[in-house]
């Protein structure tokens, strides 16, 4: 790097700071704590914070040793701060420091070793330690996440990097590019503050309107259920039925995610089906049938156009197939059904079979349950069903005796359609 680089930040020998290198500690440490405070929320149970880039900053502008060591104790002051759990606040701190120490300390060795050589290897060095950091808190936070969640590793670590690649990049890109830009001009890293703000408020308006738009839809979703007294709250009631019974199946991490929130707008369809057809109390006509029946393949239509649910499209469709092929919309059968559709269906039709209709009463949870376990392996996944039954308390049992069934008869009413 330049010479003002190599007296300013490389001058380290000695084992004192210079005035530049303290104020940069005391600057970038600060900025950890802040960015720590203020997270941007990407998803229900994840989170971005802009740390990387005045980590990294530390990495490069100051010694290894004082690098490490301002890493950890900022982000572990910062964990310590946030967390929600004070009898296991400090270990949790000591330990998320620790971790930041490691990557930072090797990120500052490798970027140093070439501190006196020419722009092409500082680059290449630079690069080099942004991607040791990035690397090493991507392939190590889910140890953390897989244990508190009971997750597999590689599932956590593929969701992660969906979620947050693309942000964590531009922060490292960032600061890279402040980095080399210091080789000219010392106090270049300063003017980092302005991009970087610029791309956490960018992204922290992007998640809030991903986040609008996916209230949106649920509550458009309620407000299907709505137009019939007796349906309010299904897909809530189903939304929670998958959810309880998802770890029975061993299904855990993003993969329960996605299908809990399919569950939750999995009849949005119907909002092009109309109230006459809707709430029709007798059998069905073969085009009222066919508009009943349409709502699955709309539904999945409507939320592939949001990314919230996009990965869930496939549960919508099919949740109205059957295990020996005699469902809709494409006629799917036994393992060919996406797996979340067959959960969703066993699911749904509980529903449906105890909840209240204007032309009868519901089915009681035995009844419900009678009729799933006569349609396991025919209408229904035959292990679904147990695991959904193996989830139904007594106390559940007797709350949902209260609402109103599907037609179990199975003829052409709105109600199995639905």
């Amino acid at each position: 790097m330049g010479s003002v680089i190599a007296s300013d930040l490389g001058g380290y020998g000695s084992g004192a700071l210079t005035p530049y290198q303290a104020i940069l500690v005391l600057g970038l440490s600060i900025a950890v704590l802040a960015s720590q405070r203020f997270p941007v929320q990407v998803h229900v149970r994840g989170r971005v914070s802009f740390t990387n880039v005045p980590l990294y900053l530390m990495a490069v502008f100051l010694p290894p040793t004082v690098a490490g060591l301002a890493a950890f104790v900022s982000t572990g002051a910062g964990a310590y701060w946030n967390t929600r759990r004070p009898r296991k606040s400090i270990l949790y701190s000591v330990v998320y420091g620790a971790r930041w120490n490691l990557f930072v300390l090797c990120a500052s060795t490798v970027g140093h070793s070439g501190l006196h050589g020419s722009i092409g290897r500082s680059s290449i060095l630079l690069l080099s330690s942004a991607l040791i950091m990035w690397m090493g808190d991507a392939l190590t936070t889910p140890l953390v996440v897989g244990a508190v969640g009971g997750e597999s590793y590689w599932s956590v670590v593929a969701e992660g990097f969906r979620l947050t690649a693309v942000m964590e990049i531009c922060q490292y890109l960032v600061a890279v590019l402040g980095a080399a830009a210091a080789i000219a001009l010392p106090w270049s890293p300063v003017l980092l503050v302005v991009p970087v703000s610029l791309l956490y408020l960018n992204t922290k308006r992007t998640n809030e309107l991903q986040r609008s738009t996916s209230k949106l839809l649920e509550n458009l979703a309620d407000a299907v259920d709505l137009r019939d007294a007796n349906t309010g709250g299904h897909s809530r009631r189903v939304t929670e039925h998958v959810r309880s019974v998802l770890p029975v199946l061993e299904v855990s991490g993003p993969e329960l995610d996605m299908i809990v929130s399919a569950a939750r707008v999995h009849d949005i369809g119907k909002i092009g089906v109309p109230d006459s057809v809707l709430k029709k109390a007798g059998t069905l006509t073969s085009e009222e049938r066919g508009l009943m029946e349409g709502h699955a393949a709309a539904g999945a239509q409507l939320l592939a156009r949001h990314e919230d649910f996009r990965r869930g499209c496939d549960v919508v469709r099919h949740h109205h197939e059957a295990w020996d092929g005699s469902g809709y919309p494409d006629g799917l059968s036994g393992y060919d059904i996406p797996f979340g559709a067959r959960v969703l269906a066993v699911a749904d039709s509980y529903d449906a079979m105890t909840s209240d209709r204007p032309y009868r009463r519901g089915m009681s949870h035995a009844q419900a349950a009678a009729i799933l376990q006569q349609g396991r392996g025919r209408q229904w996944d035959a292990a679904v069903v147990d695991a959904f039954l193996s989830t139904l308390s007594a106390a559940v049992a007797e709350h949902a005796g209260g609402r109103s069934s599907a037609n179990p008869s199975g003829a052409p009413t709105a109600a199995t359609a639905a």
